[in-house]
């Protein structure tokens, strides 16, 4: 998206998609840590990172 509608190159695109998707998955884990007898799940942590790993794979085919 940011490529074809913002004009980004994939050098920098890239990087930036794979930092804000990991920003949301951390995020959304420290505010289930954060309620009321709610805990973060490294496996959600393991599952979010090989998640971005194999779409930047897909990506650099």
């Amino acid at each position: 998206m940011l490529v074809h509608k913002a004009g980004w190159s994939d050098g920098n695109a890239l990087p930036a998609s794979v930092a804000s998707s990991a920003t949301v998955g951390l995020a959304k884990e420290l505010y289930d840590a954060s309620r009321i007898g709610g805990r973060a799940s490294g496996k959600d942590l393991v599952a979010n990172a090989v998640g971005i790993g194999l779409a930047v794979g897909l990506i650099a085919l």
